[in-house]
């Protein structure tokens, strides 16, 4: 186990410096194939970099190239994967499912079989993580079966109490250093070393949450004249370098420091460790009726889409994230999302 843990883990560091990658061709260029595309490139660890599309085949769709509109050319059609292969370096062949009828499916797959690449099939379950997934077979016919993950009284029971162990162990380790942060806090500006923020919560419900002050005291009534400066999509607002932020406070922010005393509202039952992060009352204004599935669960310090990009993703992404979230729960989810939270922290990238 500690031998293949080494290897693998010396495998994704070259990969991320460029080497041992693997020359992918999509087949498919319909939006499943842009997802894919789009996955792939936002974690270069898979090693499978797309070089070329192949046309799919549903008369019914309407014609349109979603891998161009990404910068990846489409190489031919799949009667054209012999040429294709010949012209290029391929070393992997990921098939976009949805991109084909069940008969070139098979047909393509068959003629791939002595080309000496790899072949990897997409369920079309893009919101969906392997561990909902069990592969079974029925008179030949294999098929897929999801688990349901309904937030049933037992679930969020469980979930309660992971909650108040890891949050009460977090916050005995960290006193020593919540008391350093407040005195900086203090000797850097005046105000008070707590923020409390309106922030609407599980079903809607409101709650104060708490965080430590990095902004200047009284902020907030500065916030309009900024407003021409939102980088962000949708109802969010950020903006970088926000002259409001005080020294100690860019260095909190930095590292997601400032969020420490939201383990107070997990102690109080109003937030989760992992989950959806609270939005602002009028962000929730401006929600479809989409967009308020993330209120089906209370929301939580930090979520899929905190260590999937921070600040550099859309509102979609992040609406997008938080439902797999949602709808892929499990105690484990819950712990490998802390442990990518921690090297967040220490990597802060797309921090501000």
């Amino acid at each position: 186990m500690i031998g293949r843990a080494v290897v693998r883990a010396a495998v994704v560091s070259a990969r991320r410096r460029g080497r041992l990658l693997r020359p992918t061709l999509i087949a498919g260029f319909n939006r499943e194939a842009a997802d894919i595309i789009r996955a792939l490139r936002a974690n270069r660890s898979s090693g499978l970099v797309p070089v070329g599309c192949l046309a799919s085949s549903h008369s019914h769709y309407p014609v349109h190239d979603h891998c161009g509109e990404l910068d990846v050319p489409c190489l031919g059609s799949v009667q054209d994967i012999g040429d294709v292969l010949d012209r290029n370096q391929i070393d992997t062949v990921l098939i976009a499912s949805t991109a084909y009828d069940h008969d070139v499916l098979a047909r393509f797959i068959d003629s791939l079989r002595d080309r000496g690449v790899d072949i990897q099939m997409s369920s079309g379950l893009l919101d969906v993580t392997t561990s909902r997934v069990q592969i079974r077979e029925v008179s030949g016919i294999p098929l897929i079966t999801l688990r349901g993950v309904a937030f049933s009284p037992g679930r969020r029971f469980v979930k309660r109490a992971f909650d108040l162990v890891v949050g009460a162990f977090l916050i005995v380790v960290g006193a020593p250093a919540w008391l350093l942060i407040a005195l900086a806090i203090k000797l850097d500006s005046r105000g008070p070393v707590f923020y409390r923020q309106a922030r609407v919560g599980r079903e809607g419900s409101a709650f104060g949450m708490y965080k430590f002050r990095s902004m200047r005291d009284g902020a907030d009534a500065h916030l309009e004249g900024l407003l021409e400066h939102n980088e962000a999509t949708g109802p969010l607002f950020k903006i970088r370098n926000d002259p409001r932020v005080t020294r100690v406070g860019r260095f909190l922010r930095k590292y997601s420091l400032d969020e420490f005393p939201q383990l107070l509202n997990v102690m109080r039952g109003e937030m989760s460790l992992v989950g959806p992060r609270p939005p602002l009352p009028n962000e929730v204004d401006a929600y479809s009726d989409h967009h308020r599935r993330r209120l089906e669960v209370l929301p939580g310090m930090t979520g899929l889409w905190q260590v999937s990009g921070r600040s550099t993703l859309t509102f979609e992404d992040m609406v997008r994230l938080d439902l797999l979230y949602i709808d892929n729960w499990s105690v484990g989810f819950d712990l490998a999302l802390l442990m990518r939270t921690f090297a967040a922290v220490l990597r802060p990238e797309g921090a501000y």
